[in-house]
């Protein structure tokens, strides 16, 4: 019996290893590229670049999460373990546009919308999406992110607090499946596509 538990718990523990997905984010003066993402808890975020010119410094995180920075080498790691909102800058350029942000959510917070009954419309048109919120202005910041294969990342962007639509060309990427989601830090909704 104790045999097959422990079976058991090391298959969950590999089925979220599998599911995880690193996030790569370079940077250079005066940016992190991409600079807002949306992840799931068990993601990994990877930044490349100079941390000895641009030293990397996290800024509000969730409450439980682990603080992280660093300040040498050229590529850093870092696990996301709890749900929220991690915002990281520079702190000598953040004022130039050194900072980001990414929006964590639990696997289980992930909702299939296949209607528009959604905070934000998706609508497909032509070579393009077009996303448009009925909230008003202001409303919530919106990470919108198109990954494919592998949860490879396609496409990172956001809707403003003052944008009432956005619009996303997808004609350049290449035949495939792919995932659109978008996520106000508490809800997670999206729209799958094949190309």
């Amino acid at each position: 019996m104790k045999k097959g538990f422990t079976l058991f718990i090391l298959f969950l523990f590999a089925a979220s290893v599998l599911k995880a997905t690193v996030h790569l984010i370079n940077f250079s003066y005066p940016n992190y590229e991409p600079n807002s993402l949306s992840v799931f808890v068990g993601d990994t975020i990877l930044w490349r670049g100079d941390f000895t010119r641009f030293p990397l410094f996290a800024g509000t995180i969730p409450e439980e999460a682990q603080s992280f920075s660093a300040t040498e080498s050229d590529s850093f790691k870092y696990v996301v373990t709890v749900a929220g909102t991690y915002k990281y800058q520079c702190p000598p350029y953040r004022t130039y546009g050194m900072s980001g942000y990414f929006i964590a959510l639990t696997r289980d917070k992930m909702k299939q919308v296949e209607n528009d009954s959604s905070n934000v419309y998706i609508n497909f048109i032509g070579n393009s999406f077009h996303l448009v919120t009925p909230d008003a202005i202001p409303h919530s910041i919106y990470s919108i992110s198109i990954t494919g294969k592998g949860g490879l990342s396609i496409y990172t962007g956001d809707m403003q607090a003052d944008q009432k639509d956005k619009w996303i060309a997808n004609a350049e990427f290449p035949p495939g499946n792919y995932m659109l989601t978008v996520t106000d830090g508490q809800h997670i909704f999206g729209r799958r596509f094949t190309k």
